[in-house]
């Protein structure tokens, strides 16, 4: 939810920064990008600089948070910084805090992964879901990490101050860690406890791809994972439960052979 809201105030930013706007189509997106702000405000805890899962109607926040809810957060505060909504000295304070708590925080070693919970008031890892108090087994989350990782790239890019932190701990993650070399994918997750991880995301069209493009920049990664993935389907039987057949042509990219196809639109009714 929390990175939804941060896709929110970064293409707000984007489109506010790039081109002329009308001046009520700009003030529409000014006071979405001071509302979604305004909401991150509310949910971060001011001590550890980190936001919660869920701010409800009363005010009051759940005490669980995620590495996703960490990243959208970094990657907000630049983006508010960006349309005057908080100063430069603020945005510097404000992930100082976050950095920080993220430097301290238990993580798996020797990739470097944050767990997938932790508690935002303290940034101990969590082993209760808060929420119900039931047992929580921590998990490395390949797609969480990313945005993570995402959050702390535009951190090193965007603050000089906190680069050469944000950058550190970039560097010290290893997503790798996650790479199925025989399915040429990525885990979904895996299971410190257990040794074990499902394998795998096998389509383009998920949020799950940051990974692929953070791990090969970083190198961390081979190239072909970008091609591991499906981005359509093809025409064969293995594939005959698609209602409508897709046309389109195969190609190799890097050893991988890739199905590249449209699949026509059909109407109902």
């Amino acid at each position: 939810m929390r990175k939804a809201w941060g896709a929110v105030l970064a293409c707000a930013g984007s489109l506010l920064l790039a081109q002329p706007a009308h001046a009520g189509d700009r003030a529409t997106l000014e006071r979405y990008a001071r509302a979604t702000w305004a909401s991150f405000d509310a949910m971060t805890d001011l001590a550890t600089g980190l936001p919660t899962d869920q701010l409800h109607a009363d005010g009051t926040r759940d005490a669980q948070t995620s590495t996703t809810n960490i990243g959208a957060y970094m990657w907000s505060a630049v983006a508010a910084e960006r349309l005057a909504i908080i100063g430069h000295a603020e945005l510097v304070a404000r992930l100082e805090r976050t950095i920080a708590t993220l430097e301290r925080m238990e993580r798996h070693q020797p990739d470097g992964q944050y767990y997938n919970w932790y508690d935002h008031r303290t940034g101990e890892k969590l082993t209760t879901w808060p929420p119900s108090g039931e047992p929580l087994t921590p998990i490395l989350s390949s797609v969480d990490n990313g945005w993570l990782a995402t959050g702390l790239r535009i951190v090193r890019n965007s603050v000089p101050e906190l680069a050469a932190r944000a950058g550190a701990i970039y560097d010290s993650m290893d997503f790798g860690f996650y790479y199925v070399p025989e399915k040429n994918r990525i885990l979904f997750h895996y299971v410190p406890s257990t040794g074990t991880g499902p394998c795998c995301y096998d389509t383009v069209v998920s949020e799950s791809r940051v990974v692929d493009y953070i791990g090969t920049a970083k190198g961390e990664l081979p190239r072909k994972t970008y091609y591991g993935r499906w981005r359509s389907f093809p025409d064969s039987c293995d594939w005959s439960w698609q209602e409508t057949r897709p046309s389109g042509f195969r190609r190799s990219y890097d050893g991988v052979d890739v199905t590249t196809a449209a699949t026509p639109t059909t109407r109902r009714g």
